[in-house]
């Protein structure tokens, strides 16, 4: 029985993408959070748009203004492509061992540059716990789609 154990997660360390796919569901949410509060959640803020664009973003026709002056929020495609996966531009990369959660719209590469994702100690805790429990799960279960030999 341990050694059917340790071959599971062994299958599980050399193929950890379900568990960073359950990371990357989280990622999603901390990039909400971080969008909501305007890059404050993880100490300091966002830089603010120049006056100049924020009274051309008014004139345009793809402005919503019921979403208000919120930075990364002009149209809200933005906040959709890196939250929602549902969105025809967001994506979410996995491999063995790294999750990448981003958008594919061309000004989010920019966005993120002048106004990142910060993520903050205790965000890290919660990451290595979500890779923990897959670990755990592994080893009394066995890895999602990863074949064992007893």
């Amino acid at each position: 029985m341990a050694e059917t154990r340790f071959r599971r997660m062994g299958a599980a360390t050399l193929n950890a993408e379900p568990g960073l796919l359950l990371a990357g569901e989280y990622m999603r949410e901390l990039i909400s959070k971080t969008f909501s509060s305007q890059g404050r959640r993880a100490g300091g803020s966002w830089k603010q748009n120049t006056e100049e664009w924020w009274e051309r973003k008014q004139t345009l026709p793809e402005y919503d203004a019921s979403l208000g002056p919120r930075i990364g929020f002009f149209t809200g495609a933005l906040y959709r492509s890196f939250t929602d996966e549902e969105d025809p531009n967001s994506f979410v990369e996995t491999g063995p061992n790294f999750v990448n959660v981003g958008s594919e719209l061309d000004y989010a590469e920019a966005f993120d540059y002048d106004r990142p994702i910060r993520i903050t100690q205790n965000d890290s805790l919660k990451l290595g716990e979500i890779i923990r429990e897959y670990m755990i799960t592994a080893w009394e279960e066995g890895a999602v789609g990863a074949p064992v030999t007893p």
